[in-house]
């Protein structure tokens, strides 16, 4: 929520609503909606078949909670992360 408040205010921005159009934070992996703090998103994704495991999935997402556009991330951000 509190990354939500800094980019509404440096933004200028208020929460999306349904007849909006949603919000573009795409570009910056992020774990949670920018926006809102929505911590889950729609994401195209395929599965293994034979272990059911998530085998690969997009980057580009949309926040389930308020339909946000957003980069979301992945465990090369992570390592990055550490090292900066």
């Amino acid at each position: 929520m509190f990354l939500s408040r800094i980019f509404q205010s440096m933004m200028g921005l208020s929460r999306s609503t349904s007849t909006d159009k949603p919000l573009n934070f795409r570009g910056i992996p992020t774990a949670a909606c920018p926006n809102c703090g929505g911590e889950w998103f729609n994401v195209a994704m395929t599965f293994d078949r034979d272990t059911y495991d998530i085998d690969a999935w997009g980057l580009d997402a949309e926040c389930f909670g308020c339909g946000t556009l957003v980069t979301v991330v992945c465990p090369v951000d992570a390592v990055e992360r550490e090292l900066s």
